[in-house]
């Protein structure tokens, strides 16, 4: 008994000694592996983004970037992982995106496509098409041949999560349109289109009373499969929770962001109004306000002979940097096309939009 005892109490010892020891090595390898990976971070850092002078981790919405500025505090660069879903499950990527909100390094950290098929989307010259890409821009690059599913998924998925990503770190460079208020949208019938797993997703959205009342999808050439799931769940969803912004249906994600999609399309045809017949327009100058980044930004609009002949920006607290960029080109182009519906300044979309507003808000009065 006194010798199982002494056993027992040897057997103890060592196995306290082990695990020691081991979680000792675990902690010296885990260090070593997290200084290896934060050396690794920034080197690719200041290899994708010369100018950067410092940088700093930061969490938002769930997730995590790392953000670097030049020496005098300006963002030039922002490093974070993305995922989406694919033929064979999740796909996790890693983008790096400069200060000018372009896309300019995009690495696959792991997947489960096929291999020697939807595997390729590790190949160099399939990412390589990304690279130069804004939110301004279409993600439509070349599919991989016999891997279109893993194709799609990558490109909206790195589309996606580059907007969340600019939304969340970048400020002004997230090249996305304000959210709709439903309830100030007129009544009436709206089109829009959006693109599913193929494009061509149409439909048609009712708004009453400032609510969305019903949503037709009159067209999609999606896998009926799937898409006849997403047509019969997320228009509901839309209606139940009055937003764009809601869950897709299980296993039919991309018909479900495609239905999304045209509806989100719909709603800002509604929101853009019929617009201004300028040519009828009596001559004066006309003063209106829009809202940007921040409300207040104003404009005055000279009309002569049926056309907009002059628009002075007089006031605008959105951030300089990028509320400058608008100021300069929006003007202009509101006056050389003759419409308030012009091309926002890439990377200063919420000021270029204030200013189109601004000016559609003067030539109503």
């Amino acid at each position: 008994m006194k010798e199982i005892l002494r056993l027992g109490l040897i057997l103890m010892v060592i196995c306290a000694v082990s695990a020691g020891a081991l979680a000792y090595t675990n902690q010296v390898t885990s260090e070593i592996i997290e200084k290896r990976l934060y050396e690794e971070k920034i080197a690719l850092l200041q290899e994708l983004f010369p100018t950067v002078d410092t940088f700093e981790d930061k969490e938002a919405d769930g997730r995590t970037a790392t953000i670097g500025y030049d020496a005098d505090g300006n963002l030039v660069g922002i490093l974070a992982e993305g995922k989406t879903n694919g033929y064979g499950g999740e796909i996790r990527f890693n983008l790096g995106i400069d200060g000018e909100g372009k896309l300019v390094s995009l690495t696959i950290v792991s997947h489960s496509e096929t291999a020697g098929l939807g595997s390729k989307i590790e190949e160099e010259s399939y990412r390589n098409q990304f690279l130069g890409k804004t939110l301004a821009d279409s993600f439509d690059v070349d599919n991989i041949s016999g891997a279109t599913i893993s194709s799609v998924a990558v490109e909206n998925g790195v589309k996606k999560e580059m907007e969340a990503i600019l939304t969340a770190f970048g400020g002004e460079l997230a090249d996305v349109p304000p959210a709709i208020d439903i309830s100030a949208l007129p009544d009436g019938v709206y089109e829009g289109e959006g693109e599913g797993l193929m494009p061509g997703i149409k439909v048609k959205v009712t708004v009453a009373g400032g609510k969305i009342t019903a949503i037709e999808v009159t067209n999609g050439d999606d896998t009926p499969e799937y898409f006849d799931k997403a047509k019969a769940e997320v228009p509901k969803r839309i209606i139940d929770e009055q937003s764009v912004q809601v869950d897709a249906a299980s296993g039919a994600t991309f018909s479900s962001q495609g239905i999304i999609d045209a509806v989100t399309n719909a709603l800002q045809n509604a929101a853009a109004g019929p617009g201004v017949d300028i040519s009828a327009l009596p001559d004066g100058v006309y003063e209106g306000e829009g809202v940007g980044l921040m409300p207040g930004i104003k404009v005055k609009v000279t009309v002569a002979g049926g056309k907009i002949t002059a628009i002075e920006v007089t006031n605008g607290d959105d951030t300089p940097e990028y509320f400058d960029k608008a100021k300069a080109e929006i003007p202009k182009r509101i006056i050389d096309e003759q419409s308030v519906q012009v091309d926002a300044v890439s990377g200063a979309t919420f000021s270029s939009q204030g200013i189109m507003d601004a000016v559609t808000d003067a030539l109503q009065q």
